[in-house]
């Protein structure tokens, strides 16, 4: 199969095959899907055994197996351009929680909390690349489908930043990937928690300031980013005020390339 569309397809309805219960299609998919945009990166959420269903899949399929995360149980399927001629990712991962309400309440974002349960109809759907899915099709715990529409960035409760200090950038990274409008309580849960942003891995740290700097409007988001002390705590003892300015001037002569 070279068909893009038929391998998708197939890909997809042995991922419904080899599992025991409900597979869940989660996250960055279906964020995109919702906003009219192509994605080729599918999130994948079972009940157990994430990584055997992946092994099977990637032998199934030919696909490549890459263990992502064996603390969190989360494995990805890949299906390179040059044995495929496309790029195809699967991520599949175990639910956290007991139902998958709760697993989407723990996501940090509600415009990555929504899921929808994979089978042949929404399979078909998946593949009509004009089906657009309505509300009550989706699994969408805390509206995130309605924040998407009013173009606002959100999270749940403060909790989601104490579980992981990197949540904050990510707030930032996709206002400006979006250009969506970051909901006032969550500034003020950022501003009251942002000494904690040194906690994650400098790596990460780092893949999020970069994606961040890839945007058109990164400058208005890092004066955010200022304003709430994140710049503060990630760069002790350096001053951003003239260098914020530096970058809205290089913005500036990049947008009018």
């Amino acid at each position: 199969m070279t068909n893009f569309s038929d391998w998708l397809s197939f890909c997809l309805n042995e991922l419904v095959k080899i599992s025991d219960k409900e597979v869940f299609l989660v996250g960055g998919y279906l964020r995109e899907r919702l906003l009219l945009k192509n994605s080729f990166d599918f999130d994948f959420t079972v009940y157990s055994n994430a990584l055997e269903m992946a092994r099977k899949l990637a032998y199934k399929t030919h696909g490549a197996y890459v263990l992502l995360d064996p603390e969190r149980k989360t494995a990805r399927v890949v299906w390179n351009k040059d044995k495929f001629g496309f790029e195809l990712n699967f991520d599949i991962a175990t639910i956290f929680g007991n139902n998958i309400e709760n697993d989407l309440k723990h996501r940090d974002l509600t415009i990555n909390a929504i899921a929808v349960e994979l089978n042949s109809s929404v399979i078909e759907k998946i593949l009509e690349p004009d089906y657009h899915f309505s509300k009550d099709e989706l699994i969408d715990p805390s509206n995130g489908f309605d924040d998407l529409k009013n173009k606002l960035i959100r999270t749940f409760n403060e909790k989601n930043f104490l579980d992981d200090p990197l949540r904050m950038l990510r707030v930032f990274r996709f206002a400006a990937k979006l250009d969506f409008v970051i909901e006032p309580q969550t500034i003020i849960y950022i501003k009251k928690n942002s000494r904690l942003i040194n906690n994650p891995a400098k790596e990460r740290l780092l893949k999020e300031l970069f994606s961040i700097f890839s945007a058109k409007n990164s400058f208005y988001q890092l004066q955010k980013m200022n304003d709430v002390r994140l710049l503060k705590y990630m760069f002790q003892n350096i001053s951003f005020e003239n260098s914020l300015k530096k970058v809205n001037i290089l913005e500036e002569i990049f947008n009018n390339l």
